[in-house]
């Protein structure tokens, strides 16, 4: 039998929604929904909520790290072609712009 069958002899409800609502129960104690009293019940649905916000949190934290180790690599780039550039100048005789890039390589 499958869900929302019933018996062919008695004509109750097949076990199948009998089992299904029980485990539904079952997973309700588990997850904190249920407790000794009304207070633990409305801990326990907050409890589930605050780790699907944890989830969620870290999941985007994952994100941002990523991008932040995507920017300092992309920075260790520029910086290096700008030294060249700083190089460049000073070889050719610009001293002021070279001074000037320098400048802007020695604040980071």
């Amino acid at each position: 039998m499958s869900r929302g069958e019933s018996c062919r002899f008695c004509g109750e409800p097949a076990l199948v929604d009998q089992i299904e609502a029980l485990q539904e129960e079952l997973d309700r104690y588990r997850n904190g929904f249920k407790g000794s009293c009304y207070a633990c019940e409305v801990v326990g649905e907050l409890n589930v909520e605050l780790e699907a916000c944890v989830s969620i949190l870290t999941q985007e934290n994952t994100e941002v790290q990523d991008e932040v180790y995507r920017l300092e690599a992309e920075n260790v780039k520029l910086k290096a072609e700008l030294k060249k550039e700083a190089e460049f100048c000073a070889a050719s005789g610009d001293t002021d712009r070279a001074d000037g890039l320098f400048k802007i390589l020695e604040q980071g």
